[in-house]
């Protein structure tokens, strides 16, 4: 396997670790604890503390962007399309997400924004690196 797939593989396995550990993991600890019921959460209705509903959003986050690079990863990979430039970049979008949901879940504050749309930034720089690449082959 391709070190891009390998990273896309990870970025799908991270994006469903966040759900579950970070959503799922503290709806069922608040359940068996007997706060809530299973019932009680809504999708459309804010709830939970903060940290909860940024692990939500980073969560939605990540969905939002698996299949952005899921496609410029497959593509390249269809084509036959490899290089040391798109493997670098491949992982720096791993990077870039895991860096960008550590900080969204751990603060909001306007360092830890900046310091997010930073790591957002990188990764969509990294999307158009494996395009370009895929282009100009």
């Amino acid at each position: 396997m391709t070190t891009p797939l390998w990273c896309l593989l990870f970025f799908a396995v991270w994006t469903v670790s966040v759900a579950f550990v970070g959503v799922a993991g503290a709806r069922t600890l608040e359940v068996f604890a007997g706060r809530s019921r299973a019932h009680t959460f809504p999708g459309d209705v804010p709830h939970g503390p903060e940290r909860y509903r940024r692990t939500m959003r980073a969560h939605a986050n990540c969905v939002e962007n698996l299949p952005v690079f899921a496609a410029v990863v497959v593509v390249a990979h269809l084509a036959g399309i490899a290089s040391p430039s798109i493997d670098l970049a491949a992982q720096v979008v791993v990077v870039g997400r895991v860096a960008q949901t550590i900080i969204h879940i751990a603060a909001h504050t306007h360092t830890s924004v900046v310091l997010r749309a930073i790591a957002y930034g990188v990764q969509v720089l990294a999307f158009l690196a494996i395009a370009v690449e895929i282009v100009r082959a």
